[in-house]
């Protein structure tokens, strides 16, 4: 037989707790952790996503927005270093064409090879011939 108890009027049923638990606290932790755990489990899969339905969360999303981000500045980067390359390239290209420029540097090219047969060629020698060339003038 069930123990019955009268506490301040009212009949209570003793089986009701467990170990000395009440009810309250026995019914806080059965809905609660559930509830803590669906909660956990929806902010897990809104962070992470789920893996095999396709959906992406918000990591995996902000990770391919940057690599997107990543690929744009070097395509970027790519572009000005080709368009910086076709400006020297078209400097060169002046230069080369410009009236003596072929004519001195050959002259140049022969007496630093007459120098350099001769044991003469240091680096004095060199600045002295880059000093004394009409085309580029050091600054002093």
């Amino acid at each position: 037989m069930k123990q019955m108890q009268i506490r301040n009027g009212l009949l209570r049923n003793r089986s009701l707790r467990w170990r000395g638990v009440g009810l309250r606290p026995t019914m806080i932790t059965a809905f609660g952790v559930p509830v803590l755990f669906v909660v956990t489990l929806m902010i897990y899969v809104q962070l992470f996503g789920m893996p095999f339905a396709g959906f992406k969360g918000e990591i995996s999303e902000l990770r391919s927005d940057t690599l997107n981000h990543l690929d744009l500045v070097a395509d970027l980067k790519v572009e000005m270093l080709e368009h910086w390359l076709k400006e020297r390239r078209s400097d060169a290209t002046a230069l080369v064409e410009e009236d003596g420029f072929q004519q001195d540097v050959h002259e140049l090219l022969l007496t630093i090879r007459q120098m350099d047969t001769s044991g003469d060629l240091g680096r004095s020698e060199l600045v002295s011939l880059w000093q004394a060339s009409e085309i580029y003038q050091m600054p002093s």
